[in-house]
């Protein structure tokens, strides 16, 4: 991977040219640039935050942090003081088990003192999200024109003909170990149920998705690196009928057939991770003896930091 980088730096670039890095990163760059290497690393350790934190029934002051190990220190006691489960005894879902690993009382704290806008984004992991329907705007994205949704009532009531449908088509995936190895993990995690025989499940109270999985590499030893994915766009095929009606119309009567968002929402990608590693490389002049995982480490760890203390809008 790194022979990758550091040989495609020094020839045509693979990935995007014409990609524009966000303004804050762009910032972040400039920044960079006009010092030197001491005085990034010095500044890296230096997260200076002044506040007053209203939390529940006190007031605490979150004092100027001379290195961010003491933000890590006050979360550690978060965590042993039991504050960080008190506050997941709101959660209002039956997800728990996958926040709970989340120190919301940390989160909550740093919003406020950076003047974070989006206190919602951080109840949404006691209050939960909608997982289909009309999907709550969160700022990753221009909006978009869209269509209310389909009610999923239809779903419901078409349960038992759907899942017989979809039982009677599965066939046996010879990377059934490695998934049903995968999903026992995300169970354990709380993410959903224990795997069980279709003998314990009432067709008619639940629909059900295929799950299939999707090879990415090989592991060291040479087993195969398997990713499950959830097929919610799968449908049976309407009533009455055994031939689907094309990719489009097996969408429409699907778990994601029944979901509309109303922003089209954007990630960052490696593109730009690559395109600012190449301009601390170049613009930087960083030396040519330095170790290609020092610069990506650089890249990744300076911008976040630059984001962490010019954190705005909805960038925390």
């Amino acid at each position: 991977m790194l022979k990758f980088i550091f040989d495609h730096l020094h020839s045509k670039s693979p990935f995007e040219e014409t990609k524009v890095l966000d303004e804050d990163v762009q910032r972040a760059l400039s920044w960079m640039k006009q010092r030197s290497a001491d005085q990034v690393m010095a500044e890296r350790e230096r997260t200076v935050l002044h506040s007053v934190v209203v939390m529940g029934w006190h007031v605490c002051t979150l004092r100027a942090f001379d290195q961010v190990s003491e933000i890590e220190k006050q979360g550690a006691h978060m965590w042993a003081s039991g504050e960080c489960d008190a506050w997941l005894d709101g959660c209002k879902h039956g997800a728990r088990e996958v926040v709970r690993s989340v120190n919301g009382p940390l989160l909550v704290m740093l919003a406020r003192c950076i003047g974070f806008d989006d206190a919602d984004a951080i109840e949404a992991f006691r209050e939960g999200v909608r997982f289909f329907g009309l999907m709550e705007k969160c700022n990753l994205g221009p909006e978009v024109a869209f269509d209310a949704p389909m009610s999923v009532e239809g779903l419901r009531d078409d349960c038992i003909r759907s899942n017989t449908l979809l039982l009677e088509q599965l066939q046996e995936s010879e990377h059934a170990a490695e998934l049903l190895e995968l999903t026992r993990a995300d169970a354990a995690l709380g993410r959903m149920s224990e795997p069980t025989t279709i003998d314990n499940v009432d067709l008619g109270t639940l629909r059900l998705c295929p799950r299939f999985p999707v090879v990415q590499g090989e592991h060291d030893d040479g087993r195969p690196k398997v990713r499950p994915v959830d097929h919610f766009s799968w449908s049976a095929p309407p009533a009455g009928t055994k031939k689907r009606e094309g990719k489009k119309k097996m969408k429409e009567n699907s778990i994601n057939g029944r979901t509309s968002m109303t922003e089209k929402i954007t990630y960052d990608h490696i593109d730009e991770l690559i395109h600012a590693a190449k301009c601390i490389y170049t613009d930087l002049e960083v030396s040519h003896f330095m170790m290609m995982h020092r610069v990506m480490y650089q890249c990744c760890s300076h911008i976040a930091v630059f984001r962490w203390c010019q954190a705005r809008g909805k960038q925390i």
